[in-house]
């Protein structure tokens, strides 16, 4: 039996049912395809230098006032369209509809350079995997994005750290770029690396190193430390269109006696993983050539010996093993 067909009879006789994590917002807990159009040009977006009112209007006519402002580092030097931060004018205008409780939000846009306009579909994708890996993750929403001109571009929010911060009873660490990963819990770091690697994403880092795209947080009174990845524009999965599992971990500096659980559990979360990537229809015709990917990738990561060899490669590169 071929590794889909193993996952496909698992799910039936199991009879589970696939769970994303309550957010406790409108806009994060609804898994529907946003609309909205902003009022502005594609020129007009371009030539902000400093927040620039607007308005957004909703697929139900509505409006609310908006300012808009570029932000990102890598993106908004090398893409052909910005990120953006959108704040809420008015509490008023958003009560009731997705928006309620939300004072800014950070929106991934199309990048626009060949194949650079589905990446951000695939970097959603990312994000709504790590949610089944655990609710320790942010939140994103999909929204279609109408400009005054041109065509309607695939876009996504992502959830505010604070909101994050809130509903999971942590402290943000603002401020702190560099952390001891001993001082990190132990499930929580594993996972993060674990799902980094599945994904082919190197471009992250909290062990010994400067914190790279990761957000920090203190859970009190234990005052354990814990790790939330963010930003997968450069796996494998968003960059090439599959998932791969090299040779070692970076700075994945942990015994395989701890390693071991937690891999255990993560195997057992594969079924759900497949299941979002063929159940998200905006993936079109990449959805197939993911699936086949995730099959390959998974049935080797499935197997023992092949994540033990990753965890012993990885050791080369640490300052001591813990």
């Amino acid at each position: 039996m071929n590794f889909k067909m193993t996952l496909l009879f698992f799910f039936a006789i199991s009879g589970q049912i696939l769970c994303a994590p309550v957010w406790g917002s409108k806009l994060f807990d609804s898994v529907a395809l946003l609309n909205i159009t902003i009022n502005l040009k594609t020129e007009d977006i371009l030539a902000i230098d400093q927040p620039t009112a607007s308005t957004i209007k909703l697929s139900s006519g509505d409006t609310i006032d908006v300012v808009i402002k570029k932000r990102g580092n890598w993106r908004l030097k090398n893409c052909d369209f910005p990120p953006l931060k959108i704040k809420f004018a008015s509490s008023d205008q958003t009560k009731g509809g997705d928006f309620e409780n939300q004072s800014s939000l950070k929106l991934v846009t199309q990048c626009n350079r060949g194949e650079r306009a589905e990446f951000n579909k695939r970097e959603y994708l990312s994000y709504k995997l790590y949610q089944q890996i655990t609710d320790l993750s942010f939140g994103v929403r999909a929204v279609s994005v109408k400009y005054l001109d041109g065509p309607p571009q695939f876009s996504f929010f992502i959830e505010r750290t604070t909101d994050l911060s809130n509903r999971s009873k942590m402290v943000y660490q603002k401020g702190m770029y560099r952390v001891d990963p001993k001082k990190v819990e132990n499930d929580n770091a594993l996972r993060a690396h674990l799902f980094n690697h599945f994904i082919g994403n190197e471009d992250y880092a909290f062990a010994w190193d400067l914190l790279h795209n990761v957000k920090l947080f203190k859970k009190y009174p234990e005052l354990k430390l814990y790790v939330i990845p963010y930003d997968f524009d450069f796996s494998d999965l968003t960059f090439y269109k599959r998932f791969r599992s090299g040779p070692y971990i970076k700075r994945f500096c942990y015994s395989w006696d701890r390693v071991l659980p937690e891999w255990r559990k993560f195997t057992r979360k594969l079924v759900d993983l497949r299941l979002v990537i063929s159940e998200m229809d905006l993936l079109g015709a990449e959805k197939k050539i993911l699936l086949d990917s995730f099959d390959v990738a998974s049935a080797r990561f499935q197997k023992e010996e092949y994540i033990k060899s990753v965890v012993e490669n990885s050791h080369k590169y640490c300052p001591s093993i813990f």
